[in-house]
């Protein structure tokens, strides 16, 4: 697991780029567990990625506990609000759906996977509705 943060770098922090983000790439997959989730609430994932369109990632697949969360081509449905709110034009955001009935033991397992491609996002955050 590759992990470069940039907050600290001055030339790609110009007070747009928020400084929690750093850049995952170059694996076929990204493992985290998430604990402490209220299992009664349904959670909206966003991912934030390089905005580089790459017609060749064509089976991005987001996982939680198993169930399928996405899978798809490249990004999926783009928040353009969020994108243009927190976001610096070399960045776009997706979110996905992750209902309450994919929570097990108030925690997700989430996975995000690209064969191919490899998996390369800049952020993420799990929010309840």
């Amino acid at each position: 697991l590759y992990m470069n943060f940039r907050g600290d770098n001055p030339d790609e922090n110009n007070g747009n780029l928020p400084t929690n983000l750093f850049n995952i790439y170059d694996n076929q997959s990204f493992n985290m567990t998430i604990d402490k989730l209220d299992s009664s609430r349904d959670y909206t994932l966003r991912v934030t990625y390089l905005n580089k369109k790459d017609d060749a990632v064509d089976n991005l697949k987001i996982t939680a506990n198993d169930h399928i969360v996405y899978c798809g081509k490249q990004f999926g449905e783009i928040d353009k609000e969020y994108t243009d709110k927190f976001c610096t034009p070399k960045y776009v955001t997706a979110k996905y759906y992750v209902p309450k009935e994919y929570i097990e033991n108030n925690s997700i397992r989430l996975t995000l996977s690209e064969p191919k491609m490899c998996v390369m996002f800049a952020e993420l955050s799990l929010k309840f509705e």
